[in-house]
């Protein structure tokens, strides 16, 4: 009897990221809630002042990257396991998952590096299609150890 080893391919698809309100919310409610408990810690008012100030300075970059998804437009899983990201100036380059990405409830976080740079991205259920949801949380269960392995 002959064992036959049957590699399973990954099916190529693509996502196309739209603004995710509940991202939007999530940045917003948690930056409120740390300027709130500054103003309630019992801390000098300098000191105070100074951690809002801080932390105002931190807001600005923090949300625009986190809810432009860091000028990335659309995200394509390639057959071999690597993933195309194209940015808002049609620029595509090449990366492979890291083994950090992960799926917790309805957000996916995406930990992409290649040669050069890393990249970190958290999409919300609400920033993908229910199709590119499925697909992407599919994709990321069964074929999780080629993603991972992949070169490139």
């Amino acid at each position: 009897m002959w064992l036959i080893l049957l590699k399973k391919s990954i099916p190529a698809f693509d996502l196309s990221l739209n603004t995710s309100k509940r991202l939007k919310f999530i940045v917003v409610v948690s930056f409120m809630l740390a300027i709130i408990s500054f103003w309630f810690s019992g801390l000098n008012a300098l000191i105070q002042g100074t951690l809002t100030v801080l932390l105002m300075c931190f807001v600005g970059p923090t949300y625009r990257s986190i809810i432009s998804y860091r000028g990335i437009r659309k995200i394509y899983c390639l057959a071999d396991g690597c993933w195309e990201l194209v940015d808002i100036q049609d620029e595509s380059t090449i990366y492979t998952l890291k083994n950090s990405s992960a799926i917790l409830g309805s957000f996916f976080f995406l930990h992409f590096q290649n040669k050069r740079k890393k990249l970190n991205l958290v999409l919300a259920a609400d920033s993908l299609s229910a199709e590119e949801s499925r697909k992407l949380r599919l994709t990321m269960k069964i074929y999780s150890q080629q993603l991972m392995s992949a070169k490139v």
